[in-house]
Protein backbone atom coordinates (compact mmCIF):
# COMPACT_ATOMS: atom_id res chain seq x y z
CA UNK A 1 0.00 0.00 0.00
CA UNK A 2 1.52 3.54 -1.00
CA UNK A 3 2.65 5.54 2.26
CA UNK A 4 2.91 9.56 1.78
CA UNK A 5 6.44 10.75 2.71
CA UNK A 6 5.80 12.97 4.74
CA UNK A 7 3.21 11.73 7.22
CA UNK A 8 3.54 7.85 6.52
CA UNK A 9 -0.20 7.70 6.05
CA UNK A 10 -1.13 4.45 4.53
CA UNK A 11 -3.50 5.25 0.95
CA UNK A 12 -5.41 3.34 -1.00
CA UNK A 13 -4.65 3.16 -4.62
CA UNK A 14 -8.23 1.03 -5.24
CA UNK A 15 -10.55 2.60 -7.36
CA UNK A 16 -14.05 1.11 -8.04
CA UNK A 17 -14.86 0.27 -11.80
CA UNK A 18 -16.99 2.93 -13.54
CA UNK A 19 -20.52 1.81 -14.26
CA UNK A 20 -23.68 3.79 -15.94
CA UNK A 21 -23.49 5.09 -19.46
CA UNK A 22 -20.41 5.79 -21.37
CA UNK A 23 -18.47 3.67 -18.08
CA UNK A 24 -16.17 1.20 -18.49
CA UNK A 25 -18.77 -1.46 -17.53
CA UNK A 26 -20.43 -0.09 -20.28
CA UNK A 27 -17.98 -0.48 -22.59
CA UNK A 28 -16.83 -3.59 -21.04
CA UNK A 29 -20.24 -5.69 -21.78
CA UNK A 30 -21.36 -3.78 -25.16
CA UNK A 31 -17.58 -5.59 -26.30
CA UNK A 32 -18.16 -9.04 -24.55
CA UNK A 33 -22.05 -9.18 -25.95
CA UNK A 34 -20.70 -8.69 -29.48
CA UNK A 35 -18.03 -11.31 -29.63
CA UNK A 36 -20.72 -13.18 -27.88
CA UNK A 37 -23.08 -12.90 -30.69
CA UNK A 38 -20.19 -13.50 -33.40
CA UNK A 39 -19.00 -16.29 -31.47
CA UNK A 40 -22.14 -18.24 -31.15
CA UNK A 41 -21.64 -18.37 -26.85
CA UNK A 42 -23.70 -16.79 -24.34
CA UNK A 43 -22.12 -13.73 -22.89
CA UNK A 44 -21.74 -15.39 -19.45
CA UNK A 45 -19.42 -18.01 -21.65
CA UNK A 46 -17.25 -15.42 -23.22
CA UNK A 47 -17.20 -13.59 -19.57
CA UNK A 48 -15.82 -16.59 -17.68
CA UNK A 49 -13.40 -17.27 -20.81
CA UNK A 50 -12.02 -13.88 -20.18
CA UNK A 51 -11.94 -14.08 -16.35
CA UNK A 52 -9.69 -17.69 -16.79
CA UNK A 53 -7.55 -16.03 -19.11
CA UNK A 54 -7.22 -13.00 -17.35
CA UNK A 55 -3.89 -12.86 -14.64
CA UNK A 56 -4.95 -9.88 -13.44
CA UNK A 57 -8.51 -10.82 -12.48
CA UNK A 58 -8.41 -11.61 -8.44
CA UNK A 59 -10.24 -14.88 -7.24
CA UNK A 60 -10.75 -15.60 -4.06
CA UNK A 61 -11.05 -19.47 -1.90
CA UNK A 62 -14.70 -20.61 -1.89
CA UNK A 63 -14.81 -23.78 0.22
CA UNK A 64 -11.17 -24.86 -0.86
CA UNK A 65 -11.89 -23.75 -4.86
CA UNK A 66 -10.22 -20.39 -6.14
CA UNK A 67 -13.00 -18.77 -7.55
CA UNK A 68 -12.61 -15.29 -9.79
CA UNK A 69 -14.68 -12.50 -7.97
CA UNK A 70 -17.34 -11.13 -9.26
CA UNK A 71 -16.94 -7.97 -11.63
CA UNK A 72 -18.84 -5.39 -9.35
CA UNK A 73 -15.81 -6.10 -6.69
CA UNK A 74 -12.80 -5.13 -9.36
CA UNK A 75 -11.49 -1.86 -9.62
CA UNK A 76 -10.43 0.41 -12.82
CA UNK A 77 -7.29 -1.32 -13.93
CA UNK A 78 -8.74 -4.53 -13.73
CA UNK A 79 -12.08 -3.25 -15.92
CA UNK A 80 -9.52 -1.65 -18.19
CA UNK A 81 -7.08 -5.43 -18.30
CA UNK A 82 -10.52 -6.69 -19.56
CA UNK A 83 -11.57 -4.12 -22.31
CA UNK A 84 -8.39 -4.56 -23.79
CA UNK A 85 -9.09 -8.50 -23.65
CA UNK A 86 -12.05 -8.26 -25.71
CA UNK A 87 -9.81 -6.00 -28.04
CA UNK A 88 -7.29 -8.65 -28.58
CA UNK A 89 -9.69 -11.36 -29.04
CA UNK A 90 -11.99 -9.55 -31.57
CA UNK A 91 -8.73 -8.62 -33.38
CA UNK A 92 -7.88 -12.33 -33.44
CA UNK A 93 -11.59 -13.47 -34.46
CA UNK A 94 -11.61 -10.47 -37.32
CA UNK A 95 -14.08 -8.86 -35.50
CA UNK A 96 -15.08 -4.96 -35.71
CA UNK A 97 -16.10 -3.77 -32.13
CA UNK A 98 -18.55 -1.11 -32.24
CA UNK A 99 -17.87 1.51 -29.71
CA UNK A 100 -21.01 3.00 -28.37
Amino acid sequence: MPVCPRCKFQFSVYRARTTGPGSQSAHLHGHLQQLAEHTGHSMGEIKDAMKADLATWPHEEIFGRMVPVSEADVDTAVEASAIAWTHMRASELGVVLREA
